[in-house]
């Protein structure tokens, strides 16, 4: 049965579209930290 309303298993709720990309987000965002310290630490 499909609705509007986004299905609930066991207190998740999953979105179409929400994947694993969030995961990558945070590495890139680790990533950029990292070399934003090293900047900062060296011209700062």
């Amino acid at each position: 049965m499909s609705t509007a309303f986004p299905e609930n298993v066991h207190g998740v709720v999953r979105l179409a579209g929400a994947g694993h990309g969030i995961h990558d987000e945070r590495l890139n965002r680790a990533a950029f930290t990292k070399h934003l310290l090293r900047f900062l630490a060296q011209y700062a």
